[in-house]
């Protein structure tokens, strides 16, 4: 289990092992109706005994991630998967009429294959293109299709499957009018400012979320490795992600 899928699994905020978010329960804002809860000792071993050293520290990360796999996220495969790159894209930032040479923009199409099967990921990846060392890169997922993270109208727009709830979303199809609409959350000229790059890709390249029985996304290339009722503690979507993830950091 790689380092980044453990980090992604700790910033995802919910997540439901076997099944698509489809049932959100409502946000409460009354701290009196929060029930009483204890927060678990996180250097309470498998074996009911604290680490006190540094020594017992990888034994007892296997056995949170492990509690963490088994209780909420599911266990992801770990058969190895083949990663092919495609540039397709390699310009400047663009915002209308102006071209900001110093941000490079680059677009990739990332495809895991994995006994004749193959799932496409777009990774758009934003850097300082003067930049006189390696710059320190921020990945995440985007939740409506990499051209909503970015008014440049070079950024492919998905082909994937989208929440048709969604502004500039017609029968679950992004169109133009989706693009930067959610610019805010991603403020590219910033970040890069300060010389860090920033990679994003579509969720839903890797997993849409809905509910089909697991038989598209990553885990149509792992049909041996579905969620059952028979193996409850196999990956579901969160994990999913996570996995993704990690692939785009390899």
């Amino acid at each position: 289990m790689t380092a980044q899928y453990v980090l992604s699994l700790i910033f995802a905020i919910v997540a439901l092992p076997c099944v698509a978010m489809s049932q959100i329960r409502p946000p409460n804002y009354e701290e009196a109706l929060v029930p009483s809860f204890e927060l678990p000792d996180v250097l309470l071993g498998r074996d009911g005994k604290r680490v006190e050293s540094a020594d017992g520290w990888e034994e007892q990360r296997t056995y949170l991630v492990e509690t963490l796999a088994n209780g909420e996220y599911g266990f992801a495969p770990q058969d190895q998967v083949e990663v092919r790159l495609e540039s397709f894209d390699d310009g400047s930032y663009t915002q209308g009429t102006e071209v900001y040479d110093a941000i490079r923009r680059r677009q990739f199409r990332v495809t895991l294959i994995r006994n004749g099967r193959s799932v496409a990921i777009d990774l758009l990846l934003w850097s300082p293109r003067h930049a006189s060392k390696p710059a320190a890169c921020f990945l995440g997922l985007n939740f409506r299709g990499n051209q909503s993270t970015t008014d440049d109208p070079n950024v492919r727009i998905t082909e994937s499957w989208c929440d048709s709830r969604n502004p500039g979303v017609v029968d679950n199809r992004a169109t133009d009018a989706s693009r930067a609409n959610q610019l805010d959350r991603w403020p590219i000229r910033e970040i890069v400012g300060e010389g860090y790059a920033l990679a994003s890709a579509y969720y839903g390249d890797i997993d849409p979320d809905f509910d089909d029985g697991f038989e598209n996304g990553v885990h149509a290339l792992y049909p041996d490795f579905r969620c059952s009722d028979e193996h409850p503690e196999r990956w579901g979507t969160i994990a999913a992600w996570a996995w993704g993830l990690s692939r785009l950091a390899d």
